[in-house]
């Protein structure tokens, strides 16, 4: 089963190294999107992940920094970002396997749970909750992945935190986007 697991993770620690190698040859303040085209999205480090998120939002934690192989990293498994008019902020937990954020899927004393939905396919279970702050001044999304692949156990959170339904819909595009272009790494 060992030398199975090694054999599926191959391709993917390859498509990961190779990724890696050409995303420092990038210019951190652009990207390049899938139609090969500049785009206004700057990217995060964390421990075990990257990921893009809209230039003008500013992001949380950036530090403690990092620096291994010429590659540098905030020293973190989940980061919040932040938009200019501070109506959205989006989030991220991606550990390098399994894990949890530190609170991210729980609601806060402020806060209850608006709604629930969990689904489960094959080695997938996602779980979709909406938290509702009491004093109806936001709602706060969390996506929940865990996905089992024999004996490894992976999880990721995205989360949206926005005012009203007109925040989620100005920025909903940009969430989009945020969460197609994580990158996870394994050693």
């Amino acid at each position: 089963m060992k030398k199975y697991l090694v054999l599926m993770l191959l391709p993917v620690l390859l498509f990961t190294a190779c990724a890696k190698e050409e995303s420092m040859e990038m210019n951190d303040t652009e990207t390049i999107d899938s139609n090969e085209n500049l785009t206004n999205e700057i990217k995060f480090m964390g421990n075990w992940f990257e990921i893009y998120y809209p230039k003008d939002f500013s992001a949380n934690p950036t530090e403690p920094l990092q620096v291994w192989e010429d590659i540098s990293y905030v020293e973190t498994d989940e980061a919040f970002f932040l938009s200019p008019d501070q109506s959205v902020e989006f989030f991220v937990y991606s550990p390098q396997w399994d894990g949890e954020p530190k609170d991210y899927l729980i609601a806060k004393e402020n806060e209850e749970i608006f709604s629930e939905e969990k689904t489960e396919e094959e080695n997938i279970v996602k779980t979709e909750t909406i938290f509702k702050d009491k004093n109806d001044e936001y709602f706060r999304k969390a996506i929940s992945k865990r996905e089992t692949l024999g004996d490894t156990k992976l999880h990721s959170v995205f989360g949206i935190k926005y005012v009203n339904e007109d925040a989620l819909s100005k920025y909903e595009e940009d969430f989009n986007k945020f969460k197609e272009s994580l990158v996870q790494f394994a050693d």
